[in-house]
């Protein structure tokens, strides 16, 4: 149903949530596109429940261009 209306989308988006139970892990990733803005972008999020790291990685592309950022928590001290 969804391909026969896709001419007349806005956007579409994709939340996705993985446990990974034997291996102490979750992945969420998230997707989508813009089709009047014509944007897109994938964002993944890795979290290691057993050290409660975070490993994140974005893409996007717009009409101004593309980009990627990956960065991580993993290793670092947390005071409070």
């Amino acid at each position: 149903m969804i391909k026969a209306y896709k001419p007349f989308l806005e956007y579409e988006y994709r939340n996705t949530t993985v446990n990974l139970i034997g291996q102490n892990k979750t992945i969420i990733t998230s997707s989508g596109a813009d089709y009047i803005g014509e944007a897109e972008w994938y964002n993944t999020k890795n979290i290691d429940l057993s050290d409660n790291s975070t490993v994140v990685k974005n893409w996007a592309k717009d009409v101004g261009g593309e980009w990627t950022e990956e960065w991580s928590n993993k290793g670092l001290e947390r005071w409070a």
